[in-house]
């Protein structure tokens, strides 16, 4: 029996979808789960291993979003006590940080901010794992900060960014559809 314990077996979204609803904590896991899934191919070093060395036998944790041990059903019926939604919190953001601030190899997959003279950080580069921060030219899909975006009015294109009122939204394009159809630079 205590072999089930630790092994990714329960499929939650399989065996009761509506415990999504109804346990946030579990929702908000899955969330960073899929967060990490979704940043592990920006890892281009040895600081992956690193990663799977922390979470042990645990490694299912960063590989599928969809299992769970019964371990963890446990621990998140703790609430604000449980210890899985910190691990998970932790590892999604020490692997940004990595990314985007310690390392040479895996900082490469970054991009330059499009705003240039407007854009408030020239070296702060855009990744693609940062959909809620970005903006996009609807013409020329250039990348920029959310913040750059508003203050520039054109692109190096020449597209208008921030059109009137009377427009339907001019230059911004919905990142997520671009980042998952692979449009990234």
């Amino acid at each position: 029996m205590l072999f089930y314990l630790f092994q990714p077996m329960l499929c939650v979204s399989a065996v009761n979808p509506v415990l999504f609803s109804k346990v946030l904590t579990l929702q908000r896991v899955t969330n960073m789960r899929k967060r990490i899934g979704a940043l592990l191919p920006f890892v281009r070093c040895s600081f992956r291993g690193c990663i799977f060395k922390v979470v042990g036998s645990r490694r299912y944790l960063l590989e599928s979003s969809d299992f769970f041990a019964l371990k963890d059903l446990i621990d998140l019926s703790k609430g604000v006590f449980a210890a899985l939604p910190v691990m998970v919190e932790t590892i999604s953001r020490k692997i940004v940080e990595h990314i985007a601030q310690q390392c040479l190899i895996c900082c490469d997959v970054g991009i330059p901010c499009n705003a240039r003279q407007h854009c408030d950080d020239l070296s702060c580069f855009i990744f693609p794992f940062q959909e809620g921060e970005t903006e996009r030219c609807k013409s020329c899909s250039s990348v920029f900060h959310k913040k750059c975006f508003k203050k520039t009015p054109t692109c190096p294109c020449g597209s208008h960014l921030n059109p009137g009122p009377e427009s339907n939204g001019g230059g911004i394009v919905d990142n997520k559809n671009l980042l998952m159809g692979g449009i990234w630079p």
